[in-house]
Parts: structure tokens; C-alpha cells; sequence
């Protein structure tokens, strides 16, 4: 009885959109504010503002899972891919938030370029969450997240050379190889035109990080 009162699918797919829409234009405005490091407050007035957003999103999503009796997919799963991606655009304001709590006057050009990769990373995730609405491309959708793990493993090992100090030149040159693999993997395996594109804006970005490198003992 209570299964026939409760709605049969809430439209997901549509909140799950919205969402990652937050997330790029949050991460678009990160790298914008560590790039040209120049009108922060008002960059991250423009965080916040996604941060809220994405936050109503993930309310609605999550009304809507307790209100809906068959979901597209396991309830636990949609519960965990909302929640995850609202941590994404937190992580977003707290970067956001440490420029002005440490009084930051300058930024480092590895910072840049990691500000940077964070925007493609969560272009990634939004391609791949319009995705999810066709379950035929579930290996597409597969392979895109396993490189999305690997580039942030490598953003991950490059933060942690960068903070050991020494003489780390040549490990982040190797690096930004295997960055630079992984861009090229992107782009000859997309179908997407999107997601060609941001793999080729990767390339230029890791061109730019090895130029940096040379630099570095």
C-alpha cells in the first residue's frame, strides 16, 4: 500500500546534473582566483554562492530518495554520489576560505597549475555524471573514473614532493609524463567532444607544469 502512494522515480539524473553544474562553476572560480590572484573576495563570494546552491541540491536529492519507493539505481549509491560530490565543492570553499583565514599574498606557479587540473578533474566528473542516464555506456563511464583516480593520485604525489623541499626536479618531470599520459589516454578513447576538449586543455596545462619543472632542481 505504501509503495503505491510513494512516487516510482524521482528524477535524479536532473539533480545529479544540476549538481555537477555547481561543482564546475565552483572549481572555474578557484582557478580563476589562484591564477590571476586578484579580486578574491569576490571569487569566493562566487564559491560560496555554488556551495549553496550544490547544498539545495543535495537537500532536494536526498528528500526525494526518502519519498521515492523504486529509484534508478541502488538508494545507498545515490545517497553516496550526492553526498561525495557535495564534499568536492566543500573542499572547493575551504581552499577558498584558507587564502583570506592566512592572509596569502602570492601563490606558487605548482599551486596554479594544480588549481587548474582541479577544474578539469570536476569537468571530468560532471561528463561523467551525464552519463549515468544510459546504462550502455557503463564502460565508458567506468574508464573515465579510473583516470579520474589516477590524476588524483598524481595531483596527491605532486603536493607531497612539492611539500618535501630537496631536490625534487626530476621526479615531478616524470610526473607530469605520466599527467601527460593520461591526457593523451582521454583523448583517444573520448567519444565525447566535451571531454576531448578538456583533455587537450590538460595537455596544455601539463606543458605549462613541465616548463615550470625545468626550473626546479
Amino acid at each position: 500500500m505504501l509503495g503505491r502512494l510513494m512516487p516510482r522515480e524521482g528524477n535524479f539524473f536532473k539533480l545529479f546534473n544540476a549538481h555537477a553544474e555547481r561543482i564546475v562553476e565552483g572549481s572555474r572560480e578557484l582557478s580563476a582566483m589562484i591564477g590571476g590572484f586578484s579580486e578574491l573576495d569576490a571569487h569566493a563570494q562566487r564559491i560560496d554562492a555554488a556551495e549553496r546552491a550544490a547544498d539545495k541540491v543535495t537537500h532536494e536529492c536526498i528528500t526525494l530518495l526518502h519519498k521515492t519507493f523504486i529509484t534508478p539505481f541502488d538508494r545507498d549509491q545515490i545517497h553516496a554520489l550526492i553526498t561525495t560530490m557535495d564534499d568536492i565543492l566543500d573542499l572547493i570553499q575551504d581552499v577558498a576560505e584558507s587564502v583570506a583565514l592566512y592572509d596569502l599574498r602570492s601563490v606558487t606557479p605548482e599551486a596554479k597549475q594544480l588549481a587548474e587540473i582541479c577544474q578539469m578533474c570536476c569537468e571530468r566528473v560532471k561528463t561523467v555524471v551525464g552519463l549515468l542516464t544510459n546504462v550502455k555506456r557503463s564502460e565508458a563511464i567506468l574508464r573515465l573514473c579510473e583516470e579520474i583516480d589516477r590524476l588524483d593520485a598524481h595531483v596527491a604525489q605532486g603536493r607531497e614532493l612539492i611539500a618535501s623541499g630537496g631536490a625534487v626536479g626530476r621526479r615531478l618531470d616524470f610526473l607530469a609524463q605520466e599527467f601527460n599520459r593520461e591526457a593523451n589516454t582521454l583523448c583517444s578513447k573520448s567519444n565525447d567532444a566535451g571531454l576531448t576538449r578538456t583533455g587537450l586543455e590538460l595537455k596544455t596545462v601539463i606543458d605549462q607544469m613541465r616548463e615550470q619543472v625545468q626550473n626546479i632542481e
